[in-house]
């Protein structure tokens, strides 16, 4: 499922293609586990359904969010490596 379906966002499907690449790239110039930890927490989210994106998007529910503990392990292994 692609997350821009959901219209939670502003973007279009390219820009966020190009974000989510950035993003990759960003991380793997931090380290691999940092690339890694991001490409997990990118595919948890493309599991979620449009009600959970929208509560994303929102800033919403997010102690229920499906994928914090994939977030949590991007913050802890790209931020504090």
């Amino acid at each position: 499922k692609v997350v821009v379906e959901c219209e939670a966002f502003t973007f279009d499907e390219a820009a966020c293609e190009q974000r989510c690449e950035e993003d990759l790239a960003n991380a793997a110039r931090t380290s691999e586990r940092c690339r890694e930890a991001v490409e997990v927490a990118f595919e948890c989210t493309t599991e979620l359904d449009c009600e959970d994106i929208r509560d994303l998007a929102n800033g919403e529910n997010l102690d229920s969010y499906l994928c914090l503990s994939e977030r949590e392990a991007v913050d802890i292994t790209c931020l504090l490596g």
